[in-house]
């Protein structure tokens, strides 16, 4: 599969081809503007764009030092049908639960050790945690989201 960008300043996201389009655009520099300085009324007259533009060019920096590389099947925005985890490459069709598919499915509780255990009531959708992903219930509060978990599972038979 073709790597995919991110802009973390804009948001933009796609191939190599459309990332190149996105950072020489205008949304894209008077981003960058409005972040290095931010009393700048946009948009600038192109004699001043010119000066701003060759004041922070970044022609010659390391591109490694610029792009951030994320090898993670779990975060790559996968075609239907081509994930690792698909039904058509040998997996269970169902998307693990740090996949970028699901995270708009859940949302993860800053104050438990274990984000699963603390969302057991969305599992009537019929996803569950891999098992793999829970550990020993410590405190209280992670036992009593363990029970609600299998109370949740044992209603499903």
């Amino acid at each position: 599969m073709e790597p995919q960008y991110l802009c973390e300043l804009c948001g933009s996201k796609g191939n190599s081809n459309g990332m190149f389009s996105h950072v020489t655009g205008s949304r894209h520099r008077n981003a960058v503007l409005c972040e290095r300085y931010p009393d700048l009324k946009l948009p600038p007259d192109p004699i001043e764009m010119e000066r701003l533009a060759v004041r922070n060019a970044e022609n010659h920096d390391k591109l490694s030092d610029l792009i951030r590389t994320i090898q993670d099947d779990f975060q790559y925005p996968w075609p239907p049908g081509k994930a690792t985890w698909a039904v058509e490459n040998g997996g269970t069709g169902v998307a693990p639960y740090s996949a970028k598919e699901n995270i708009a499915k859940f949302k993860v509780d800053s104050d438990s050790k274990n984000p699963m255990l603390s969302h057991a009531e969305h599992f009537e959708d019929g996803f569950l945690p891999n098992p793999d992903s829970l550990s020993v219930p410590v405190t209280a509060e992670d036992k009593e989201r363990y029970l609600m978990l299998a109370q949740k599972i044992l209603s499903w038979l």
